[in-house]
C-alpha cells in the first residue's frame, strides 16, 4: 500500500543491465550478423584478445598526446574488454545441471538476426512499459531458453553470486543487501504491500516481483518490478503467487493506501477492505488483502490501537478542540508511526469520522 522507491538497487540493478544484459543481446546479434563460425566464447575470446592489442597502442598514445578522442577509445575499449570477459565466466556457469552455454546456443542456432533483436526490443518494450507506469504489459512469446537465462541464471544465481558483482563493480551485492536498500530508500520496516507485517528483521522478508518472472521473464531484473514484501503477500496460498489482474498498479506507481477503503465488521468482528478505483480493487485481489484483513486477529490489533488513540480524541474534545479528520491523521502518526508500525492506513481510514470509529468500538 505504501508508495515506494528502489535508488540504491536501481543503480546495482541498472549495472547489471548495462553491462551484462545488453551486451549479450548486441554480441549475440553481431555474431550472427557476422555469420561467424567458431564457438560464442571463443568469439568473445577474440574480442578480448583484439581489444587488448588495440588498447595497448591506444594507451601509449592518449598517455603522449593527451587527446580526448584517444582517452575515450581507451576507455571505450577497457570496457569492451571488462564486458566481455564477464560474459566469458558466466558462460561458464551452470545451475541446477543446466549451463548457460547451452541455453545461449540453442538460442543462436534456432533464431535468425532478427529473431534474436526482437527479443531485445520486447526486453526494452516491456522495460519501458513498466517505467511508463502501464496499468497492463503484454504478454510476450519469449523462447524457453531466454526464460532460463533471466529466471535461473540472472535471478536466481547471479544477484547472488559475489564473483559476478566483483568482476562487475567491485563490490559485495546479495539479497541480504537488497532487503537493507529497500529499507534505507523508504524508511519503511513494515511490508509495502499488506502494511500488516514488520519486516525489521529481514528474515521475514522476501524478493517479490510484481510481475511474474515466470509469465514476464524479460521483467526478472527490472529494479521497478522487485520489492521487499513479507512472505504472506509473495506466496500463492496467502498472498500474490505468480497471479497477475488487469488493469494493475503497484507501490512503485502510487500510494494505494490512500485508494483504499477499511470498513469494520462489529458483528462478526472483522475488516472488509476495497478500493476506490478498479486498480486499487485488483490489487486488493492481487494480495488478498480482504480475506486477510477479515480474520479476527487484525480486527482486534486496531480495535486496541484506536481504543487508545480514541481516548486521546476524547480528551482533546474535552478542552474544547474541533476535531477533523486532518487531525485524526495527526492522532493516528503519533501513535503508529508510519511505514515503521503496521496497520497505520486500517486505523486512520476507521478513525476518520466519528460515526465511523464509535462504530467501530461500539461505543
Amino acid at each position: 500500500m505504501w508508495y515506494v522507491i528502489n535508488i540504491q538497487n536501481g543503480k546495482k540493478l541498472r549495472l547489471f543491465r548495462d553491462r551484462l544484459i545488453i551486451p549479450l543481446f548486441e554480441h549475440m546479434i553481431a555474431y550472427k550478423h557476422e555469420e561467424i563460425a567458431i564457438p560464442f566464447d571463443k568469439y568473445l575470446d577474440e574480442i578480448i584478445k583484439t581489444s587488448t592489442s588495440q588498447l595497448k597502442n591506444v594507451s601509449k598514445h592518449a598517455e603522449l598526446f593527451k587527446l580526448t578522442s584517444l582517452i575515450q577509445r581507451k576507455e571505450t575499449l577497457e570496457n569492451d574488454i571488462k564486458v566481455a570477459t564477464l560474459l566469458v565466466y558466466i558462460y561458464k556457469r551452470a545451475n541446477n545441471n543446466v549451463s548457460f552455454s547451452s541455453n545461449v546456443t540453442q538460442l543462436l542456432s534456432k533464431y535468425s538476426e532478427n529473431e534474436i533483436r526482437k527479443h531485445l526490443y520486447t526486453y526494452y518494450y516491456q522495460n519501458n512499459a513498466l517505467k511508463s507506469r502501464k496499468a497492463f504489459i503484454d504478454v510476450q512469446n519469449v523462447p524457453d531458453e531466454w526464460r532460463v537465462v533471466f529466471k535461473n541464471f540472472y535471478y536466481e544465481k547471479f544477484f547472488n553470486m559475489p564473483q559476478v558483482w566483483e568482476r562487475l563493480d567491485g563490490t559485495e551485492y546479495t539479497r541480504e543487501k537488497f532487503h537493507d536498500n529497500f529499507k534505507e530508500d523508504n524508511n519503511i520496516y513494515v511490508c509495502p504491500y499488506c502494511d500488516a507485517t514488520d519486516v525489521s528483521d529481514n528474515g521475514n522478508l522476501e524478493i517479490e516481483h510484481f510481475w511474474p518472472e515466470s509469465i514476464y521473464p524479460f521483467l526478472a531484473m527490472s529494479p521497478l518490478n522487485l520489492y521487499s514484501t513479507c512472505k504472506s503477500c509473495n506466496r500463492p496460498s496467502t498472498g500474490k503467487g505468480i497471479r497477475t489482474i488487469n488493469p494493475m498498479t503497484m507501490p512503485f506507481y502510487e500510494l494505494i493506501g490512500n485508494e483504499v477503503i477499511f470498513k469494520p465488521d462489529i458483528i462478526n468482528r472483522k475488516i472488509h477492505i476495497h478500493g476506490k478505483t478498479l486498480a486499487s480493487e485488483n490489487f486488493i485481489k492481487l494480495i488478498k488483502l480482504e480475506e486477510r484483513y477479515s480474520k479476527k486477529g487484525p480486527y482486534h490489533v486496531v480495535e486496541i490501537l484506536s481504543s487508545t488513540i480514541y481516548d486521546t480524541i476524547k480528551q482533546a474534545e474535552s478542552h474544547g478542540a474541533v476535531i477533523t479528520d486532518e487531525d485524526i491523521a495527526g492522532y493516528v502518526s503519533n501513535k503508529i508511526i508510519p511505514k515503521v508500525q503496521p496497520h497505520y492506513f486500517v486505523t486512520t481510514d476507521i478513525l476518520k469520522g466519528y460515526n465511523k470509529y464509535l462504530d467501530f468500538l461500539d461505543k
